[in-house]
């Protein structure tokens, strides 16, 4: 791993990210969106992207060749704090 490697997984450690890869629903020998300019031949599958851990099972990507989309399906959870002030309390104030 180089150290712009190294300097993504600590940012991901610190903001508690995961780096996760899209799911293709194609031929593995279409798998890829990088080929190496060289004679050799190396197809990479390089769209990766950053996601919060306790959001990674709600993911669902979808991916080309060339651009990379997600789609996030958050659900989230109704928070009642003790000191919060009711729409009712607060028009009667």
């Amino acid at each position: 791993m180089n150290s712009r490697g190294q300097k993504l997984v600590e940012f991901c450690e610190h903001y508690e990210l995961i780096i996760s890869s899209t799911v293709y629903k194609v031929l593995n020998r279409r798998k890829y969106i990088w080929e190496a300019p060289d004679d050799n031949i190396r197809r990479l599958q390089i769209d990766y992207f950053l996601v919060k851990q306790n959001y990674r099972h709600q993911i669902k990507s979808n991916s080309d060749h060339s651009l990379v989309m997600v789609k996030c399906e958050i659900k989230f959870k109704k928070i009642i704090s003790k000191d919060a002030i009711t729409p009712e309390q607060f028009s009667r104030e």
